[in-house]
């Protein structure tokens, strides 16, 4: 095993970090077994995976050692640093874990969609539970135009990010030339650091809005939360390539519990952006273009001490993201395969 990790390096850290993947996991498994008290046996081996496969490899093993059903969870589909997708023994290893699954658990339809025709899969095979939100829908509180007006962006800016968030400064250039009494009173609040901060201030110091922006590092989660209570408009920003259509960022689906309006920059033709628009709070304007994301802008603006009745959420629509359907599915998802471990025992 060294001597294969040697010469992975020698190929390059791209191949190196893609196919990590795939050596990792048997150490990890046997880790795993060594730990597993002795007289007990899990009843399902439950693998989650986000930009890599190396959960679901270590949990297909794991599968074999305890003759137990097999659960992939696939956060979104797997990235590879220099873009030339997995090598062939990585993807012959993802092929032979979707056929030893009993279940295989995405968080977007879409690429629940993508699984079930690519590896012919039967619809009950591959189960879409998005993530959630804790609790009720909240009724945001009435603003008064005195107010500051907050845009919201919580999560690490990327420069791989970029044009979206270029597209979001530019924007608020051209509305404050279009309304300059609003400059003194909005704020574009950025949350959570990351490699794109420096470039996102420099941009913003050339357009002239460096007054308006505002960015801390990362945050307590107390603080977070407080956080999205003051802001008005919450900011999902998608990645900008076609590769990343598949995933949905996690904090849309937080964002939906607290009943305010969401700005999604993203293409329209994503899950993510029927989601935002059949949510009644999320306004997607025409992706990547300046004066209909500042329009878009404006409109909230204006509407700032209604916001609520102009930007209502569809409950009943919203509700299937909460935390309580999430395990409601979950629940059924392990039912159906606590039958299949039985059935392996004999009705142990």
């Amino acid at each position: 095993r060294r001597a294969n990790r040697g010469l992975w390096k020698l190929r390059g850290k791209a191949h190196y970090s893609r196919m990590l993947q795939f050596g990792w996991p048997i150490r990890t498994a046997m880790w795993t077994r060594r730990a597993w008290p002795r007289d007990t046996f899990p009843d399902v081996i439950w693998a989650i995976s986000s930009s890599n496969l190396m959960g679901v490899f270590a949990g297909r093993y794991l599968s074999k050692i305890y003759q137990r059903p097999f659960v992939m969870e696939l956060h979104d589909p797997p990235l590879y640093p220099d873009d030339a997708g997995p090598p062939s023994v990585v993807r012959r290893g993802f092929s032979r874990c979707v056929r030893q699954s009993a279940a295989i658990v995405t968080t977007t339809h879409s690429y629940a969609r993508y699984l079930s025709q690519a590896y012919k899969l039967p619809d009950e095979h591959v189960v879409p539970i998005y993530l959630s939100y804790r609790g009720d829908i909240q009724t945001p509180l009435p603003k008064r135009a005195t107010d500051r007006f907050v845009f919201l962006h919580a999560g690490s800016l990327t420069t791989s990010r970029g044009k979206n968030a270029r597209t979001l400064l530019e924007a608020l250039a051209v509305l404050f030339k279009k309304r300059p009494s609003c400059q003194p009173h909005i704020r574009l609040r950025l949350l959570g650091g990351g490699e794109g901060t420096a470039e996102f201030r420099t941009l913003a110091a050339q357009l002239h809005v460096s007054d308006a922006l505002e960015c801390l590092d990362e945050v307590p989660r107390e603080q977070f939360r407080a956080e999205l209570d003051a802001a008005d408009v919450l900011l999902v920003i998608k990645y900008v390539e076609q590769k990343y259509d598949m995933q949905i960022p996690g904090k849309l689906f937080e964002y939906l519990g607290t009943g305010k309006p969401i700005l999604g920059l993203m293409r329209r033709t994503t899950e993510g952006a029927e989601i935002l628009q059949r949510s009644g709070l999320g306004t997607v304007p025409e992706f990547g273009q300046v004066e209909a994301l500042s329009q878009s802008m404006l409109e909230l603006w204006d509407n700032r001490e209604r916001l609520h009745a102009v930007y209502r959420a569809d409950q009943d629509y919203v509700r299937q993201f909460s935390s309580d359907a999430m395990v409601d599915r979950v629940d059924l998802l392990l039912n159906r395969l606590a039958a299949k471990s039985d059935a392996l025992d004999g009705g142990r």
